[in-house]
């Protein structure tokens, strides 16, 4: 049975966008030069997009509920900031630990509670220790972002999260788009990364076609998406058919499987295939579909909006 959702506005760029995507677990033995505690260490490169950290804050992981941290926080910054004023940032946010557990459905239990502070304690660790850079096109110009930090400040105090975004994140942020997120994304099962990374890309594509229609999104008007699209979206979660061809070749358990997992765990989204020339198709005719008909096709989508 299909759940749903509420939105709320979130600020979002091309950046940010990517850093969703990575899907990193760093390991002493990535480590190179390990006598130079300053070294920087390269976690993940994605798209044009470099995930680095210092060899001395080893290790950490950029786990799902980092990513869910960090969209939290983006929310509270998008709340009491201004679009595009760069005049009177707030860079300092706080949510309290027992909302943050209520959005992600964990019970407000004493073992949970602790566990969830220790949780978000790690999870605070990777987003203020690691440095993005990437570039992006901004019309005609292309802008390089190198070495810039998320956070400089973290915390948690009598059950309060503080973060504190660096200057130049904040006014990254504030100056590009906004997208609406939708809340039953912080629910989605942390073993399960490529259905948060889904969620993401689906509501973005929402949120731009809201844009380019110049109206407002009414619950329940279904979008489109190319698989193919939404497969590179999930490029460090679901391999690619260049490594499953070079393995067991087994491209329906290994490539199209996981997809539809991945998407069928978005409860509160309703979806089907369809053709290019925008007929349904039934997921058992696809078991013998070659791949690059598979990638192809069309996900027909539609957000079962509260209220």
């Amino acid at each position: 049975m299909n759940t749903t959702t509420d939105f709320k506005s979130m600020f979002q760029g091309q950046g940010s966008n990517k850093l969703a995507r990575v899907n990193s677990k760093a390991k002493a033995s990535e480590v190179n030069d390990a006598a130079n505690c300053n070294s920087i260490v390269t976690l993940d490169v994605l798209d044009g997009l470099t995930l680095e950290v210092g060899e001395r804050d080893l290790p950490i992981s950029f786990r799902p509920s980092a990513h869910k941290l960090l969209n939290a926080a983006i929310i509270r910054f998008t709340e009491i900031n201004t679009y595009k004023d760069t005049d009177n940032l707030q860079k300092t946010v706080s949510l309290h630990l027992e909302e943050y557990m209520r959005d992600c459905g964990t019970p407000l239990t004493k073992p949970s509670k602790d566990k969830a502070r220790e949780r978000v304690k790690e999870d605070l660790k990777a987003l203020c220790s690691c440095r993005v850079s990437w570039t992006e096109k901004k019309g005609k110009a292309e802008e390089s972002f190198d070495s810039i930090k998320i956070m400089n400040f973290k915390g948690v105090s009598n059950s309060v999260i503080e973060f504190k975004f660096t200057d130049r994140f904040a006014e990254y942020l504030v100056t590009s788009y906004i997208m609406q997120f939708p809340m039953a994304l912080f629910k989605i099962d942390d073993r399960n990364p490529s259905a948060l990374i889904l969620g993401r890309k689906l509501a973005l594509h929402r949120s731009m076609n809201d844009k380019s229609k110049n109206k407002k999104r009414k619950s329940g008007n279904p979008e489109l998406i190319s698989v193919n699209s939404l497969l590179d979206e999930c490029c460090k979660t679901i391999p690619s058919y260049e490594k499953v061809l070079g393995s067991d070749r087994c491209i329906s358990d290994r490539i199209r499987k996981p997809f539809e997992d991945a998407m069928d765990a978005l409860s509160f989204v309703s979806w089907e295939y369809l053709t290019s020339g925008k007929e349904p198709v039934a997921r058992d005719s696809l078991s013998s579909l070659r791949y690059y008909d598979f990638k192809k096709l069309y996900v027909k989508f539609s957000f079962n909006a509260a209220g």
